[in-house]
Order: structure tokens, then C-alpha cells, then sequence
């Protein structure tokens, strides 16, 4: 006998496969929040952590030493924050190797200017390090604003890709997976759910599903999953995220440096006419 929450993985995302009649819903508005740019989301990432991917993109990390990728592996709790006004953004990936440490990778892009910093937190006491390592600094980088970069949900591609997947196809770049919406309605739950099918999936996928749950208009749950087509599994990259806050605004406090870091950027002084 198959494992139960398999079959149920299975049998939601097979129903998808069903093209159906969307209405106007929670979905549009969560679509209409992302491309105004005007958003809060708090999220956890609770995916098993043997279907996690490794994390190898992710190099920096710095508490007195640096850490190579392996290390992100026991790491079995990543959460995050994304804020942004339409103008300014703040991305943090959070992560939690243990009950009383904390390590977020945090940044913020204000105008033309994006700052890279850590933020670690340990019995109490939190700590920010600059991109150069410099405790307490942090120096500006250049922001070039790119399709690409304006969409950016932050260094977690799970995040990345769920929230991508919701964008207008005309505002995607080229070569980005499209996803169709394909059916929404409401559960026996109250809750209400929208399915996104992958109109040009990655090589080797049969289909890349995504759904998206609603409460009272507010979106608090996405799993997705890939079906490669070896049984009647699904046996691609799954994906679970726990939305823990959503609001169609910015958080302010989110899209100022922290009053513990020093902006210490060299500026060309404008010169005047």
C-alpha cells in the first residue's frame, strides 16, 4: 500500500491537470499586490527536509568564519520576510540551525542602492554585519532595476518560483517557466485555492503544478510539485510553504537600515550648475 500523504500529493496535483473555469478571486488581488510592488509576506518554508534542495548557491555566511554550502544542510527550518512599497524593497532568508541561533540574510534596495547585510541573533542579543564583514557598517551597491531583478523574491528559489509563477506572463523574462491558471473555486475546509499549471515545463517534467490557499482573501499556504512520469508518484521537486502574514502594504520599519548599522558609502558629491 502506497503511503497516504503520497497518494493525497498525487491526487491534487493529477485533479490539476483538469482545466477549469477561474473567476475573479484572492488570486488576482495576490497578483495585482505583486505587480504594483506593494506587498508584505512572512513565510516558512516547512518542505520535508529530504526533498529540500542543497542550497549550494548560498555561500556567505560569516560568524567569525566563513561556512562552505554542506553546512546549510542542517538546516532544517528556513523562513523569511519580503516588503516592498513599489519603489524599495527588503528581502530576508532566515535560518535556523538550532533553538537559540538565528542567521538572516538580509537586503535592502532603496532607489538606485541595494546594502547586503547579516543579521544573527543568540540568546537575546542580535548582531549585523556588513557584505565586507565590517560589524556594525554596511556600504551601498549599485541597484540596476531588470525584469529580473524586480521580481525578486529573494535567495530561497522555492519562494522565488511560487511567487514568480503569479506574475503576468508579459512582465516574466524570456525564458522564464509560464504557468496558466487552470482552476480555482473553494475546499470542504472554507478554503479557498487556485491551481497553476506549467504551460512549458523544465526538460524531462511531464507537468510542474502549483496551488495556492486562501483564508478570508489572504493567501497562508502554496505547495507545488513536479511529475516525471516513472509511476504514479509524484517523483519531482515538491515545495511547501507556510505563509505565516500576508498584507497587500509595505512594512516601513522593513525598508530602513536598522539604527545598529552605519551607512559608511562613499558618494559622489553633485555638482551644482
Amino acid at each position: 500500500m502506497k503511503n497516504f500523504k503520497t497518494v493525497i500529493w498525487a491526487a491534487i496535483f493529477f485533479v490539476i491537470l483538469q482545466f477549469g473555469t477561474a473567476s475573479a478571486d484572492s488570486f488576482d488581488n495576490l497578483q495585482a499586490a505583486l505587480v504594483s510592488g506593494q506587498y508584505t509576506i512572512r513565510y516558512e518554508n516547512i518542505t520535508p527536509p529530504a526533498q529540500q534542495a542543497t542550497m549550494k548557491n548560498r555561500t556567505r555566511i560569516f560568524n567569525g568564519t566563513m561556512m562552505n554550502a554542506n553546512d546549510y544542510l542542517m538546516y532544517t527550518k528556513v523562513s523569511g520576510v519580503i516588503s516592498g512599497d513599489g519603489v524599495n524593497q527588503y528581502i530576508e532568508t532566515s535560518s535556523h540551525p538550532n533553538g537559540d541561533f538565528l542567521y538572516a540574510s538580509c537586503s535592502l534596495q532603496r532607489g538606485n542602492e541595494i546594502f547586503r547585510f547579516t543579521r544573527l541573533e543568540q540568546k537575546g542579543k542580535v548582531q549585523y554585519i556588513g557584505e565586507k564583514g565590517k560589524k556594525g557598517q554596511v556600504t551601498a551597491e549599485p541597484f540596476y532595476k531588470t525584469i529580473v531583478a524586480s521580481y525578486s523574491f529573494g535567495d530561497n528559489s522555492d519562494v522565488t518560483k511560487v511567487l514568480n509563477a503569479i506574475l503576468p506572463n508579459s512582465e516574466k523574462a524570456e525564458g522564464a517557466t509560464i504557468y496558466r491558471k487552470v482552476k480555482s473555486g473553494f475546499l470542504r475546509n472554507g478554503l479557498e485555492y487556485a491551481d497553476l499549471r506549467a504551460v512549458n515545463p523544465p526538460a524531462g517534467v511531464i507537468f510542474d503544478a502549483i496551488r495556492y490557499y486562501f483564508q478570508d482573501g489572504k493567501l497562508v499556504k502554496i505547495a507545488a510539485g513536479q511529475y516525471l512520469g516513472s509511476g504514479a508518484d509524484l517523483d519531482g521537486r515538491r515545495i511547501i510553504i507556510n505563509v505565516t502574514d500576508f498584507q497587500n502594504s509595505a512594512d516601513s520599519k522593513l525598508l530602513q537600515l536598522p539604527k545598529e548599522l552605519k551607512d559608511v558609502t562613499k558618494r559622489e558629491k553633485s555638482k551644482k550648475a
